[in-house]
């Protein structure tokens, strides 16, 4: 899958007890929507305000999705 342009991967190793703790925190959410949060409301409570729009993940739209499966005929 192409990235963005627009996009870098930012990328960390942590040890597994943060892992965990990350993980028990998610709640549902997907890690990477997680991390983006997690990243601009830290920058705000440094009074670097971050537009929210900027933590939304890429728009999936237009990727497609699983391939059709091919019709047997067969009833």
């Amino acid at each position: 899958m192409a990235d963005r342009r627009d996009q870098v991967l930012i990328g960390f190793r942590c040890d597994a007890a943060l892992r965990e703790q990350i993980e028990a925190a998610l709640k549902g959410a997907p890690l990477s929507q997680f991390l983006r949060d997690a990243v601009v409301e830290r920058l705000g409570q440094m009074s670097l305000p971050v537009d929210p729009a900027l933590a939304q993940a890429p728009s999936r739209l237009g990727k497609g999705g699983p391939k059709p499966c091919k019709k047997t005929g067969k009833k």
